[in-house]
C-alpha cells in the first residue's frame, strides 16, 4: 500500500502538492570503509517513510559484493542479496545493521562488506515513489496467468525479481525485450524466451508460471519495479527522471543515445551476446575520456578498461570505436538510465565553496557540496594557476591564463567525494580552490566535439538562458572565450587576456543562447572541426548568484546583487578598456572597508595582491572602493562581473 503522504502527494499533484526532483528519490553515494563504527549515509532520501532499496558496491577489490537491501510501505524487508550469485537472502541484519531513517540509513556492521577500513564504495538509493520506482514482496502460487499488482502508476520500463527464500536467478524483465523474452542479472546471457507472452501494465505485472526464478509455489519473492519517462517531476511537474529503452549499436566514433536528460547511472546489457552487465555513475568517474564500470553480474572492483562513453546534455556518447562494448556494430543492448541532479539552489552554500589551503588527505579541497568544477589556485604564483578541471573531464586540466590544450592527471583530479576534489597527499598553506556545483539556474558544464558549421547547437542543462559562458578548446591550443549576455551576442572576451572586448560572429553566430541551447560559429574559438571542448555556464539566481555589470564613478560604489549576505566570491573585469580578470573570495578575505582584500588574477601567473583596499563586503552584494584601481573602478567605464553568496 503507498504511504498517506504519497496518496496525498498523487491526489494534489505537483500544482498543490510537494514537488518532487530526482535528489528526492533517488542518490549515488560514494564512501569510505569505516570497520567498527557506524556510517550515517545521509543521502536526503525518506527511506524510513516511504521505503525504498539501497544497493552498495565496494569499489576497490575483487571481493566485495553487490549487496541490496530493502524495505517496502508494509515495513516487509527483503534481508541481504547479491546480484551477483542465485543465494537466497542474508537474514537478521536487515534492520538492525542497516536501519533506515528520514535522510537516508546507517551501515553499523560490516556484514557483505559494506564498510571496511580502507575500502572505498558506492551506493544506490532508490526511494519509492510513483512513476519512479516500486517495491512488491509476495510468495509464489505456481499458477499460470498470475497478475502481481505494484504501484508504480505507469508501465514499468525494467523489473528484476528474486527469490528471498531460496536460490534462485535474478529474472530481469526490460521493455526493449518485448514481452516474450528475459534476462538474468546475475549472469553475461543474452536474452532468453520465457515461453509465454507477459502482460504488463500501469497496475499489474504477470509472473511466470511455477517458475523458480519468479513464481515457484510456496517460496518469497521481491520484486523491484522501475519507471519509464512519465514525467512527474521538477519545477513544474513534467520532466523524467528515468528512462528504460533499447538501441542497436553501430561502431560508430560519436555516436549517441538520446534519454530525454543528462544521466547520472546508466545500466547496460547487450542482449543478443553474452556479456556483462555494466554500470556507470558521475559519483565516481563518468567521463568525457574513460568511465569507470562496475558488473552487477559479478563482484569485480571497479575498473576503467575501455569504457569510452559520457554523459552529454541529453543523453549518452560513445567515444569510440565501439563504444567499449557498449556500441559494437549490428548488437542490441537494453538500458536503464536516471536523470542527473535538477534541484535549484536556494543558498549560496549549496553550490559554492571556498578553501585558502590544500590539505593532505583526499579530498585536499573540502567545501559543503558535491563539485562538479574545482579551480584550483597558487597565492604565491605559479604557471599552474589557476589549474581548472571539472567532474565531467575527469583527470582532464586547464589552465586559465594559457591557451594550451588540456594536460591530464589523474592523481590530483579527483572527484569521487561528496564533499570536496583533489585526490593529492601533499598540504600546501599557498595553494587553495574554489569549488562549483552544477545546479538549474546556476551553473552547468558542457563538453562536446566542434563540427565547424556556422549555426550549429550545442544542448545544455542550466534551465534557463545562460548570462555568460566560457569556452575552451581542450584538444589544441586556442584561448578562452567568453560570452556576457550584457554585451551582446557579437562580443566576447578573453580569460586567459586582458585584451578589451572584441566582436566577431565566428564564436556565437550572432545569435542569443536559449534556455537549452546556445549557438556556435565556425569559428576556431569554439567549433573547430573535430575538435573538443569545454564550456562552463552562469546565470542569476535570486539570493544565490549574479551575473551581471556596473558603470566606474572613481569614488566608493555599491553593487548589489540581491543577496541577504555579502558576496564571497567576485569576479570583475572591464569590458571596453584594457584590464585584468580580478577574484576576490572569502576564504582569503573580503573584508571591511579600511581592511586588505587579497585578489588574484585568471590571465596571470602573478602570485595574490595582499595590500590593496579595492572591495568591501556589501549586506546584499559587495562595494567597490574609492581606492579601487582603475581597472575595476574608472570613472565611466563598464565592468562585468559574477557574484557568488
Amino acid at each position: 500500500m503507498p504511504s498517506n503522504k504519497k496518496l496525498l502527494q498523487a491526489a494534489a499533484g505537483n500544482a498543490g502538492g510537494d514537488k518532487l526532483y530526482v535528489e528526492d528519490v533517488f542518490s549515488t553515494y560514494v564512501y569510505a570503509g569505516t570497520s567498527g563504527s557506524s556510517l550515517a549515509i545521509n543521502n536526503g532520501l525518506d527511506l524510513l517513510g516511504e521505503g525504498g532499496l539501497v544497493w552498495t558496491k565496494e569499489r576497490t577489490s575483487g571481493g566485495g559484493g553487490n549487496i541490496l537491501f530493502s524495505t517496502d510501505a508494509d515495513g516487509n524487508y527483503s534481508g541481504l542479496l547479491n546480484s551477483a550469485n542465485t543465494g537466497a537472502a542474508g537474514t537478521g541484519y536487515q534492520p538492525t545493521y542497516f536501519p533506515f531513517s528520514n535522510t537516508g540509513y546507517t551501515t553499523t556492521n560490516t556484514v557483505g562488506d559494506t564498510k571496511v577500513n580502507g575500502n572505498n564504495y558506492v551506493s544506490w538509493s532508490f526511494r519509492k515513489a510513483e512513476k519512479f520506482f516500486d517495491i512488491v514482496t509476495y510468495t509464489g502460487d505456481g499458477t499460470s496467468g498470475r497478475l502481481l499488482t505494484h504501484n508504480l502508476g505507469t508501465a514499468p520500463g525494467m523489473v528484476f525479481i528474486k527469490s528471498t527464500s531460496a536460490a534462485a536467478n535474478w529474472s530481469v524483465y526490460a521493455v526493449g525485450l518485448g514481452p516474450t523474452a528475459y534476462l538474468l542479472l546475475n549472469t553475461t546471457a543474452a536474452y532468453a524466451l520465457s515461453g509465454f507472452s507477459r502482460t504488463v501494465s500501469s497496475t499489474q505485472y504477470e509472473l511466470g508460471p511455477n517458475w523458480p526464478d519468479e513464481n515457484q509455489n510456496g517460496r518469497e519473492y521481491v520484486a523491484y519495479f522501475f519507471g519509464n519517462a512519465v514525467g512527474g517531476f521538477g519545477e513544474d511537474g513534467n520532466e523524467n527522471i528515468i528512462k528504460c529503452g533499447d538501441y542497436t549499436g553501430n561502431g560508430t566514433v560519436g555516436r549517441t543515445v538520446d534519454f530525454g536528460f543528462e544521466p547520472q547511472l546508466v545500466l547496460f546489457k547487450n542482449i543478443t551476446s553474452a556479456d556483462d552487465w555494466y554500470l556507470f555513475d558521475s559519483a565516481r568517474e563518468f567521463t568525457t575520456e574513460r568511465s569507470m564500470r562496475l558488473r552487477p553480474n559479478d563482484n569485480a572492483a571497479e575498473d576503467r578498461g575501455y569504457y569510452y562513453t559520457f554523459p552529454n546534455a541529453t543523453g549518452m556518447t560513445f567515444n569510440a570505436s565501439g563504444g567499449g562494448d557498449l556500441n559494437a556494430s549490428g548488437q542490441t543492448y537494453v538500458y536503464m538510465a536516471i536523470r542527473r541532479p535538477m534541484k535549484p539552489p536556494t543558498v549560496g552554500t549549496e553550490v559554492f565553496s571556498t578553501v585558502s589551503s590544500q590539505g593532505s588527505s583526499p579530498p585536499q579541497y573540502v567545501g559543503g557540496h558535491v563539485v562538479d568544477l574545482g579551480i584550483r589556485y597558487n597565492k604565491a604564483g605559479s604557471p599552474y594557476y589557476p589549474w581548472v578541471a571539472s567532474r565531467l573531464t575527469g583527470a582532464g586540466y586547464l589552465i586559465s591564463h594559457s591557451t594550451a590544450p588540456e594536460g591530464a592527471n589523474g592523481t590530483i583530479n579527483k572527484f569521487d567525494f561528496m564533499n570536496g576534489w583533489g585526490g593529492g597527499t601533499s598540504a600546501s598553506s599557498d595553494i587553495g580552490s574554489w569549488m562549483f556545483k552544477r545546479a538549474t539556474g546556476f551553473m552547468d558544464v558542457v563538453a562536446y566535439t566542434g563540427d565547424g558549421v556556422a549555426g550549429a547547437t550545442q544542448a545544455h542543462n542550466l534551465g534557463v538562458v545562460p548570462e555568460m559562458m566560457i569556452v575552451k578548446r581542450r584538444s589544441d591550443y586556442d584561448l578562452w572565450a567568453v560570452y556576457l549576455a550584457s554585451l551582446g551576442n557579437t562580443f566576447y572576451l578573453q580569460l586567459n587576456s586582458d585584451v578589451p572586448k572584441g566582436a566577431w560572429s565566428g564564436n556565437w553566430n550572432s545569435t542569443t543562447p536559449t534556455a537549452s541551447v546556445f549557438s556556435l560559429g565556425s569559428g576556431s574559438y569554439t567549433n573547430a572541426s573535430g575538435q573538443e571542448y569545454i564550456a562552463y555556464l552562469f546565470a542569476s539566481v535570486a539570493g544565490v548568484s549574479k551575473v551581471g555589470s556596473y558603470t566606474g564613478t572613481g569614488s566608493s560604489l555599491d553593487v548589489p546583487c540581491g543577496f541577504t549576505t555579502s558576496a564571497r566570491f567576485i569576479l570583475i573585469r572591464a569590458t571596453a578598456t584594457t584590464g585584468d580578470w580580478y577574484v576576490y573570495d572569502s576564504g582569503r578575505g573580503i573584508s571591511a572597508l579600511g581592511t586588505n582584500d587579497p585578489y588574484l588574477f585568471t590571465n596571470t601567473t602573478d602570485a595574490q595582491v595582499t595590500n590593496t583596499d579595492y572591495v568591501a563586503p556589501l549586506s546584499t552584494g559587495f562595494n567597490v572602493t574609492s581606492n579601487a584601481s582603475s581597472t575595476i573602478n574608472a570613472s565611466g567605464t563598464n565592468y562585468i562581473f559574477l557574484a557568488i553568496s
